[in-house]
């Protein structure tokens, strides 16, 4: 593989959930595990908002976030969504309101699956 170092910083608020979260996904290592975020978001190419805005705040008050990500992750809560479940979102809603294709490919693909 072609490749760099790279560094990071964790906050020691979320580690252990991060190790838990490699596990269960699996990846192999916590570097797998953050390539494959990288992998994603380069893909997806969603909206960073809350997270770009919660990397402006000040240390302490990021703390406290990653306190109640923490919390929540071993609680076995999420936000939950996707970017998979909003293309299949848009295909269903397409068949059933006989609209045009989507435009995302995801989507037209799934429209074609639904439509068989």
């Amino acid at each position: 593989m072609r490749s760099k170092p790279g560094r990071y910083r964790k906050p020691t608020a979320l580690e252990d959930a991060v190790s838990a979260r490699v596990k269960e996904l699996p990846y192999g290592s916590e570097s797998e595990y953050v390539l494959g975020l990288i992998r994603y978001d380069l893909a997806t190419r969603k909206d960073h908002t809350v997270t770009a805005g919660i990397a402006e705040l000040p240390r302490s008050e990021q703390d406290k976030i990653d306190d109640e990500i923490a919390r929540a992750y071993a609680a076995g809560e999420s936000i939950g969504g996707s970017w998979f479940e909003h293309r299949l979102k848009d295909a269903v809603e397409a068949v059933a309101e006989g609209k045009d294709v989507p435009k995302s490919r995801v989507a037209r693909e799934l429209l074609k699956r639904i439509r068989k």
